[in-house]
Parts: C-alpha cells; sequence; structure tokens
C-alpha cells in the first residue's frame, strides 16, 4: 500500500493558483475553475505525464504555501522578479504582461489613492520606484476586491496588469471605466516576465522549461 501511496503521490503535480486574476485564473460558474494558466497547467502536465491538482490560494499565500510545501508549483500570473528569485526559482517566462492605471471615468476627485494587490510586482514598484510619491496606498488580498473599492469610490485608482483590469471592466458594462498615464513594465520590479515558481533546486524546473518549449512549439500556447 505504501509503494502505491508513493507512485500516486509522485503522479500529481500540486499548482497553486489564484482564483481572483480572470483571464488567467478565475472561476466559471459552468465550468469551474478556467482561465489561461490553468490551460497551460493542464498541457504541461500532459507533457510531464502527471496529474494536475489545482490549490486556490489568495495571492500573498502562494509563495508560503510553496515554501511550506503545501504545492509544488505556482502557476498563476507571477512574475520573475529579483527579488523573488533570491528565494525560490523560476521557468523561463512563459508570457509578459504591462501594468497599468485604471480609474472610473466620471471621478474627478484630486485625491490620490491608490490600489493594489498585497504582495505583487506592482505594490513594490509603487512603493520603491518614486513615481507615486503623491499617492496614498491601500493593499489587499485580491484583485477582485481592488477593483469594487474602486467602482464604489473608496480608492482613486488602481494599478495592476492591464490584461486582468480589462477583463474586470468587461465584466461590469454598467460602468465606465478609463486607463490613463503611461505603462509600467521597469524591468527591475516586474523583471522579463511571467514565469513558474518552484522551490529552490527542485528537479521539476528543467521539465518544467522543456513542457514549456513543448507547448509552444505544438500550437497549445498560441490555441
Amino acid at each position: 500500500f505504501s509503494v502505491c501511496a508513493t507512485v500516486t503521490a509522485n503522479d500529481i503535480l500540486r499548482i497553486g493558483v489564484d482564483p481572483n486574476l480572470k483571464p488567467f485564473v478565475y472561476v466559471d460558474p459552468a465550468e469551474g475553475l478556467t482561465g489561461f494558466d490553468v490551460d497551460i497547467a493542464n498541457e504541461m502536465c500532459i507533457e510531464l505525464n502527471k496529474t494536475c491538482k489545482f490549490v486556490s490560494i489568495e495571492w500573498d499565500g502562494l509563495l508560503p504555501s510553496l515554501n511550506g510545501n503545501k504545492i509544488d508549483v505556482v502557476i498563476t500570473g507571477m512574475s520573475i522578479t529579483p527579488e523573488r528569485q533570491k528565494s525560490f526559482d523560476f521557468t523561463t517566462p512563459y508570457y509578459r504582461t504591462t501594468s497599468k492605471l485604471l480609474k472610473m471615468k466620471n471621478n474627478t476627485s484630486p485625491s490620490k489613492i491608490i490600489g493594489i494587490v498585497r504582495g505583487t510586482s506592482d505594490e513594490d514598484y509603487i512603493e520603491n520606484s518614486g513615481k507615486f510619491k503623491d499617492f496614498k496606498i491601500l493593499a489587499y488580498t485580491n484583485q477582485v476586491d481592488v477593483v469594487l473599492d474602486l467602482v464604489n469610490g473608496r480608492i482613486d485608482y488602481v494599478l495592476g496588469p492591464e490584461v486582468e483590469l480589462q477583463a474586470s471592466v468587461d465584466d461590469m458594462p454598467d460602468y465606465e471605466f478609463e486607463f490613463v498615464g503611461e505603462d509600467h513594465n521597469d524591468p527591475a520590479f516586474y523583471g522579463p516576465g511571467i514565469g513558474m515558481a518552484l522551490r529552490q533546486g527542485d528537479p521539476l524546473l528543467p521539465q518544467l522549461n522543456h513542457a514549456i518549449m513543448a507547448v509552444r512549439d505544438n500550437g497549445k500556447w498560441q490555441q
């Protein structure tokens, strides 16, 4: 029995995801957990001959869960930053994002309260880039709550990946939003792109890198 249990455990890849990052990871009422990162993860598991087991964790708990061996890998829109690389290994980038400021179109308030998700590259960028000295910062546990507070007038701006914020905008057609200002993608804070995070020294790293290339080469990534 112990041998069978070991084999079964080795065949399962425990994948940490934040389910509040549409269109990369989110819960669809009909399909359940879905999104680009979920599709990519499933294709990776096929290449690795493993079974995906998705574990939903709010953003600021993902890396602590990885460090605590509760999951094997984080596949959920995580930037490969120099700070994170001090403690974790990352695969080669498998896509890139750009962050933008989002506001309500009719908001003429002179205040500058900006919301971000705690533990993200956006938080590090806001606090340390020197570009937001005049802003008051409010940190949230997930992107959904940030956008809801923007709609309710508790904050004036949200900084986040443009494609994720656009998905939130698309889900709220009764409200008028607008993106303002420049693109934010400084490599010093956002790194070279989005990667999959593992514990340092995990022998799974080269296998995941190989699987990423295989999924790109076979057309599944583009699909």
